[in-house]
């Protein structure tokens, strides 16, 4: 990824200091070689993150490291590398087969993904990232650590404030963030670290807290109620269309603006932003929608969706086939269709229509 020191200046991005106490960890791959894992717990190495893939192919000493660190005693974590460019789907699920044969236990730190740089824009970025996300969060039910620079991390914006960041920046002082973060949890300060138990030079971080707090980190990152559940509206802050409600749905060619009506419903993907802007300027309600039981030919992600879980054609509708809504990977592409129409615009919607799968 190069240096994210260089890639970054205090002018782009803000430094953040640690609240206090720093806890040291060590990243490694199959680059390390054999690791002496004794010897690393027995150092002041506290954690270790592993990792288990680089884009689609497996990190062949992913086992080995993994459960040497366990049987060490040593805090452990599994990330993969990201590569925007291939397929995040079948991204996600090489990570998910790994864990497979060498599962997270409640005390492991939550699975970490780390951006790689190959060139993709940032829209693409933030596609393959949604969707790599959701599918990984739906099968671990853990919230994903996101391992960026302020540079490549920065077009991201605010779309993935709720996850916890691992900032990469090599540098003495604190570390520059990415817009959209305020914190990190994780600070890697060096690719080139000299660590008790590994032969040649690793990735070196920094966990911002104790070791308790580390270990309060992993217990809090499992999704099973609590603060980051998302809390409902209040009432009366979401419109709500009353009986009588005028509306307009084009289904084929240029949307007609000129429809004297409170509402339009329109395409997630498909509806120009100059035609979104023109409504919300007429005053109009602005319904975004996508269909969240069906594959359509053409559409930005029908690439992503597996043969195994596309079905049946629909009737009176080319080119559009039921979805296996009970597939982990269907569920996550969903999810990333919503996130992708909060990325769009959040303050273009004024609300989100799904139409269903059939029973």
């Amino acid at each position: 990824m190069g240096d994210p020191e260089e890639a970054s200046t205090d002018a782009e991005a803000v430094r953040v200091c640690a609240a206090g106490t720093m806890t040291l960890g060590v990243d490694v791959t199959h680059h390390q070689g054999e690791i002496d894992w004794a010897s690393t717990a027995a150092s002041s190495v506290k954690f270790v993150y592993v990792r288990a893939g680089d884009g689609v192919a497996p990190d062949t000493r992913f086992s080995s490291n993994w459960v040497g660190a366990a049987g060490a005693g040593v805090l452990r974590g599994a990330y993969q590398s990201l590569r925007p460019s291939q397929d995040p789907v079948a991204q996600a699920e090489a990570f998910l087969a790994a864990l497979e044969s060498n599962p997270l236990s409640d005390d492991d730190l939550p699975p970490a993904v780390m951006i790689a740089s190959d060139g993709s824009s940032g829209a693409k970025i933030k596609s393959s990232l949604a969707t790599w996300i959701s599918v990984v969060e739906a099968a671990t039910k853990r919230r994903v650590l996101i391992k960026t620079n302020a540079f490549v991390g920065s077009p991201l914006g605010d779309a993935f404030e709720q996850h916890p960041l691992w900032v990469m920046n090599y540098t003495q002082k604190c570390p520059s963030l990415p817009a959209g973060w305020d914190d990190w949890s994780f600070w890697q300060y060096t690719d080139s670290g000299s660590f008790d138990g590994l032969e040649l030079p690793a990735n070196g971080s920094r966990f911002n807290g104790t070791i308790e707090d580390l270990k309060e980190f992993a217990a809090n990152s499992h999704k099973s109620g609590g603060p980051e559940d998302p809390t409902p509206p209040a009432p009366g802050s979401v419109w709500t269309p009353a009986p009588g409600t005028t509306w307009q749905w084009q289904l084929v060619g240029s949307i007609d603006t000129s429809y004297d009506v409170q509402a339009y419903d329109v395409d997630l993907f498909e509806t120009p932003a100059s035609t979104l802007s023109k409504l919300k300027s007429d005053g109009r309600k602005v319904i975004c929608y996508f269909s969240a039981g069906t594959y359509e030919e053409g559409r930005p992600d029908s690439a992503e969706f597996p043969a195994s879980v596309i079905g049946n054609v629909l009737d009176d509708w080319p080119g559009e086939r039921w979805l296996d809504t009970r597939s982990a990977v269907v569920r996550g592409l969903m999810k990333s269709r919503l996130d992708l129409a909060v990325l769009w615009s959040p303050t273009t919607w004024t609300a989100i229509a799904i139409a269903p799968a059939s029973p």
